[in-house]
């Protein structure tokens, strides 16, 4: 496959690539080099892009439905109003992503690192955070309704006004989090020996 002038193939050096609005669609880009390019509004959905490097990539509206990113880097990348349903993030490190707005319903997070993570308003629907390090993520007003953040590091991150209805938050490290505003409900599952409502979350 070539798009734009690139070999789009595994492995393939393609820093700085301008890929903006391409059709990627199942595509195969295992352990290529994408860092620092730009995939603006691209079609990258059902791709294989485990170990890729995706540092500092723009992926502004990028459809990446079903897309695999296992062990993936996009430290920095700019990921505002992706679409990233069902994908798989496990062990990939997004340190400092900006996910504002995006879609991550069903998406996989596993043990990734989402440390310094922007997710402010974006739809967490039913995502798998398990062990995932969240350590000083802003997800404010994020909607998290059955997301799953069980044993999930999230010391200092900001959960002001999120939405954590059914969340399960069970044996999450909340320390110094910020909660206020929050609203979760009687499924949602807390820590042991954590007070929510100290911590200012509304039951509704």
């Amino acid at each position: 496959m070539e798009v734009n002038g690139h070999r789009i193939r595994p492995e393939e050096y393609l820093r700085g690539a301008d890929l903006y609005w391409s059709n990627l669609d199942g595509a195969t880009l295992i352990g290529a080099t994408l860092n620092g390019a730009n995939l603006y509004g691209a079609n990258i959905n059902g791709a294989s892009l485990g170990g890729a490097d995706f540092g500092g990539t723009t992926l502004v509206g990028a459809n990446m439905r079903e897309s695999s990113l296992v062990g993936a880097d996009l430290t920095g990348a700019t990921m505002c109003g992706a679409h990233l349903t069902d994908a798989s993030f496990v062990d990939a490190d997004l340190g400092g992503v900006t996910l504002v707005g995006a879609d991550l319903t069903n998406a996989n997070f596993t043990r990734a690192r989402l440390d310094g993570t922007t997710l402010a308003g974006a739809v967490l629907t039913g995502a798998l955070f398990k062990e995932a390090n969240l350590y000083a993520a802003s997800l404010v007003a994020v909607n998290a309704t059955d997301t799953s953040f069980i044993g999930a590091y999230m010391s200092a991150a900001n959960l002001a006004t999120a939405n954590l209805r059914g969340a399960n938050l069970y044996q999450a490290n909340l320390e110094i989090a910020n909660l206020q505003g929050a609203v979760a409900d009687n499924e949602t599952v807390w820590p042991d020996e954590f007070d929510p409502e100290a911590a200012g979350v509304i039951f509704e």
